[in-house]
């Protein structure tokens, strides 16, 4: 994908305030630790609200650098792409790498580590960002900050706000609003939030903190979920947000037969979730899950339809139980145990064969008087898989799903690759299962 993201609006106004701003006021005492980086002239690098991200750098060890976009990086090579063409290179030839990539994954551990009520930190944090090329992440911080402190001036003048008497002022739609009205205003569906993170365009009605914290919690996910399955899968990066609609209203919120509160609509490639009665993250990343699931096989040049729903399920459960952490500092640790679910399975009277599970259709886990309990051996039979018996099954599983990724995991794969390693899988999952549930 090679496709240039529409960086927002404020960006030349920010750089402008970064070069004016030598060091931010502390708003309070425990500024954010990070490198230091002098900031271009102002306005020196956008001049429209239509720019490239500044190019990825490969260093070479015989002098030569290369400039594009980095798509992929393990130990062993590094795959970037320069003006429409991919170009592999082994690391043993690298001296140094300066990607957005790095950058961006240098952004979320510092944010992580902020003060939740220290405005100077993130205002540091905004700075590091813009002279990093991450505006998106830029942006995200300077509302965090106005979320902390409504009057910072910094922050409003960063966002290209105009202060009229005592007030800042806000354009929407083409209208200047005072600060507060927009706060207000964004209630409504149609004047909601619009932000990107680096991975996502977000859309969402949500109070801003939520809507903010909830962008910079799938923008960990998709960390996460390259960090587990990246190199395994040779998943290359996304160079266009994907989308996530996240509704504070149920008459907004755009309904499905089945009732839903949250899926991934195929037609547009959109998350949309229902806010409206409960704001559970476990259940924003369950959809993400799916949605970047199907995005990265069919970036492979597979369809979507060839992802067993098992899988399918079972992986957006392991990601949607991981989930640690506050709001907007999500934390995943795929070795947790969902225990409802792990109970549900144990317990079961009649649970489903291994056959049946490797054998479930989609719209089984849409109607089914069952549907709870496959969705816990679902999740079961993929946690086992990655992560139980000290992780036996880890490496045929991640084959079988490299099989997935090019459109051939069909039941009989999974059994030719995963289970061969074991001369009775199905009671070794089982009696994992009954293990974590506390019995033999």
């Amino acid at each position: 994908m090679n496709r240039a993201r529409n960086i927002s609006q404020l960006a030349a106004c920010v750089f402008s305030f970064l070069a004016a701003s030598s060091s931010v006021a502390a708003a309070s005492a425990t500024p954010v630790s990070i490198p230091t980086f002098e900031p271009p002239a102002a306005g020196a690098l956008f001049n429209s609200a239509l720019a490239p991200d500044p190019p990825d750098r490969v260093h070479l060890k015989n002098g030569q650098s290369l400039e594009g976009f980095v798509l992929y990086e393990d130990r062993q090579s590094l795959v970037i792409r320069i003006n429409n063409r991919e170009k592999e290179i082994d690391m043993s030839e690298v001296e140094s790498v300066d990607s957005l990539q790095r950058k961006r994954a240098l952004f979320l551990e510092q944010h992580l580590r902020l003060p939740s009520s220290s405005t100077g930190a993130f205002l540091d944090l905004a700075r590091y960002c813009m002279t990093s090329g991450l505006v998106a992440e830029a942006r995200l911080m300077m509302l965090i900050v106005l979320n902390l402190d409504p009057d910072n001036e910094q922050a409003h003048e960063a966002l290209e706000h105009r202060k009229q008497d005592t007030s800042y002022r806000a354009m929407v739609a083409g209208r200047w609003y005072r600060w507060s009205e927009v706060l207000e205003r964004s209630k409504d569906w149609n004047q909601a939030w619009e932000f990107n993170s680096s991975h996502y365009s977000m859309r969402s009605n949500l109070p801003m903190a939520d809507a903010v914290n909830a962008t910079l919690d799938l923008e960990r996910f998709y960390q996460q979920y390259y960090l587990e399955l990246q190199e395994s899968l040779r998943l290359f990066e996304f160079e266009e947000p994907l989308k996530a609609r996240i509704h504070f209203d149920s008459k907004s919120f755009p309904k499905l037969q089945q009732n839903r509160a949250a899926y991934y609509d195929r037609s547009n490639d959109s998350l949309v979730v229902d806010a409206s009665q409960t704001f559970a993250r476990p259940l924003i990343i369950h959809e993400a899950t799916h949605q970047l699931l199907e995005l990265t096989v069919r970036e492979r040049g597979a369809v979507a339809s060839s992802i067993p729903a098992w899988l399918s399920e079972g992986l957006a459960e392991y990601f949607s139980n991981a989930i640690t952490g506050p709001a907007g500092r999500a934390r995943f640790d795929t070795r947790r145990h969902a225990i409802a679910r792990i109970y549900l399975h144990a317990h079961a009277e009649e649970p489903f064969s291994l056959d049946r599970i490797l054998n479930l259709e989609v719209g089984d886990f849409w109607g089914s008087a069952d549907i709870d309990l496959m969705y816990a051996q679902a999740y079961t039979l993929v946690h086992f898989c990655l992560q139980g018996e000290n992780q036996r099954f880890r490496e045929p599983m991640l084959e079988y799903m490299s099989k997935v990724y090019a459109g051939k995991g069909t039941s009989s794969l999974f059994k030719k690759i995963v289970t061969k390693r074991s001369d009775d899988f199905e009671a070794e999952w089982t009696q994992y299962v009954k293990k974590l549930a506390g019995g033999r």
